[in-house]
């Protein structure tokens, strides 16, 4: 039979588990809030990064077209542009 020493001590372990438990459940909720937020920088990053290589495709795209574009003649007289300025 269990001496009235041994009765606490397993009431005071039992109340330790309990609060222990109670840490664990606190842990895990907050990793969960963790876990889901790292899921949406991920989302975030990755839209971002198909939306900065699309630009750069575009802008790939645009300078191979100057590229392809024939030189201007600059042989000719300057075409005379009106003054910026009005009397």
């Amino acid at each position: 039979m269990a001496t009235e020493e041994v009765r606490r001590l397993r009431h005071q372990m039992a109340g330790k588990v309990r609060e222990y438990e109670g840490h664990l459940l606190r842990l895990e909720g907050q990793l969960l809030v963790l876990r889901a937020r790292v899921d949406r920088a991920a989302v975030d990053a990755a839209a971002g990064l198909a939306s900065l290589l699309a630009q750069t495709e575009r802008e790939v795209e645009v300078a191979r077209e100057v590229g392809r574009a024939p030189w201007p003649d600059w042989s000719g007289p300057p075409t005379p542009h009106p003054p910026a300025w009005s009397n």
